[in-house]
């Protein structure tokens, strides 16, 4: 039966070994490395500087906010994973885990809940995660477990915003989740630089381009003039949640969360058991 190759400590991916790669493949690898972080952290940028009050501390829990802390996780994400060239230790996890916590902070405000509660659940939701990171003996048995959990926080995410009618932002959302699984695939098995690095390519690119448009297109209100003589209007600050008009019920929250972790769990035991060569 196929498992997840292990290595010390570490997970190496089936397959072709980077000491095997082409010129060709160690070019495509490097300038996708460029993209993987320069990109998001740009997108970053556009996402804090959005609104007129970005630098105001009584408006930190905003989807532009978290979606700025989101994308400049992924292109930490990026970094660890080149550096790491095929092997994935413990400290690949932790990074995952990183990058969850801000997508916990986005669930929450997208599911209704406030600043306080965001941030227990945030630090709850770590404390696990980072306990089991540092306590599970078996690289395999880690590697499934911070896959399930980040895969169904993903997953959650795309069913808030299609759930609410904002098909632009879960079509971003939905494009991660095609980044996720191809990140946790490529930890699996090496299947080809050129294929790897073009599905993250397109699912990275869309992520950025629906979700920076729905921040910079979301409705906002005129603001009133500063003076009479001010020709030119000033537009407030978007909703900041996106899902605002949404009340979602217990019983939507555990069926969509049943969803995600039935849906993650399929796809992690595909990559753990099945995808290995």
């Amino acid at each position: 039966m196929p498992i997840l190759h292990v290595v010390g400590d570490s997970i190496l991916a089936s397959g072709p070994r980077f000491d095997q790669y082409s010129p060709r493949d160690i070019g495509v690898r490097d300038a996708m490395y460029i993209l993987t972080w320069v990109a998001p952290i740009a997108a970053s940028i556009v996402c804090l500087f959005s609104t007129p009050r970005w630098a105001d501390r009584n408006n930190l829990f905003t989807f532009s906010k978290i979606s700025a802390l989101w994308f400049f996780s992924i292109g930490f994400v990026g970094i660890a994973l080149y550096l790491m060239a095929g092997f994935s230790p413990r400290t690949v996890f932790v990074v995952a885990i990183l990058h969850g916590q801000i997508e916990i902070l986005m669930n929450m405000l997208l599911l209704g809940f406030n600043g306080k509660q965001a941030m227990a659940a945030t630090w709850i939701w770590a404390f696990f995660q980072y306990g089991f990171t540092l306590t599970i003996k078996s690289p395999v048995a880690l590697f499934c477990i911070v896959a399930i959990i980040g895969g169904a926080n993903d997953f959650m995410m795309v069913q808030s915003l299609a759930y609410g009618g904002q098909w632009g932002l879960a079509l971003g959302a939905m494009c991660h989740v095609v980044s996720a699984v191809t990140v946790f695939a490529g930890i699996s098995h090496n299947f080809g630089v050129v294929a790897w690095n073009a599905i993250t390519y397109g699912a990275l690119w869309g992520h950025i381009f629906f979700t920076v448009s729905g921040i910079l297109n979301a409705p906002r209100q005129p603001l009133p003039p500063r003076s009479p003589e001010q020709e030119y209007i000033e537009y407030g600050e978007p909703p900041a949640n996106p899902l605002h008009y949404v009340k979602f019920t217990p019983k939507i929250i555990a069926t969509m969360l049943g969803l995600c972790l039935a849906g993650s769990t399929i796809i992690t035991l595909f990559l753990a058991f099945v995808l290995p060569e």
